[in-house]
């Protein structure tokens, strides 16, 4: 059986100062349609999102697209998900589609971008859809207070955690922490037929 591309999560999570690190369940990730954390506070984070997104085909809804960036973002297939958008992946742009639903979004990238991992970039319904999917999440885990009106909840018991690098700027703490899934999405899909 072929091997189908493996889909990745990527997000910045702002967890309570004295949550227990490798413990990650439920999390902050923005208010009024922004982020909680600017790349000014977090150094690194939008450099590792460009690391870990570049040459990817990568997934939003259209609150998260339409409320961070303005054009598409270069050097990957953007797929923008709504209710209104065709059933048919249709692009609107260079590089820049659209699709009705996120499962259409993950056969229609696997479709026609068979060689490029799913990046899933957010916001709160896609991360709640596609997180049980994902082979890898690759997130940014900040200790602080800000108030947050949209979370991501990872599963418990799915993935364990495989590389932490901590970090602290102007007296904020944050970790570079990359996840692994331990439990197969669908076992009949992840065997290679062996």
């Amino acid at each position: 059986m072929e091997k189908l591309p493996d889909i990745i999560g990527i997000f910045l999570v702002q967890l309570k100062k004295d949550h227990k690190k490798g413990s990650l369940v439920t999390g902050g990730i923005g208010i009024d349609g922004k982020l909680l954390y600017r790349d000014s506070e977090v150094p690194g984070d939008l450099a590792r999102f460009k690391k870990y997104s570049g040459g990817r085909t990568i997934v939003f809804g259209p609150g998260t697209y339409n409320g961070l960036f303005i054009k598409p973002l270069p050097h990957r297939n953007n797929i923008v998900v709504s209710r209104s958008y065709p059933s048919e992946l249709t692009e609107i742009a260079p590089k820049l589609y659209h699709i009705n639903d996120l499962d259409n979004a993950v056969l229609a990238a696997r479709e026609h971008f068979p060689e490029q991992e799913i990046v899933v970039g957010g916001g709160e319904p896609v991360y709640k859809k596609l997180i049980p999917q994902c082979k890898y999440l690759i997130v940014t885990e900040v200790y602080g207070d800000k108030e947050a009106d949209r979370f991501v909840t990872i599963p418990k018991g799915m993935f364990k955690e495989i590389e932490r690098i901590e970090h602290e700027h102007n007296g904020l703490k944050y970790d570079f922490v990359i996840y692994e899934r331990i439990v197969p999405v669908n076992p009949e899909l992840e065997s290679d037929g062996s």
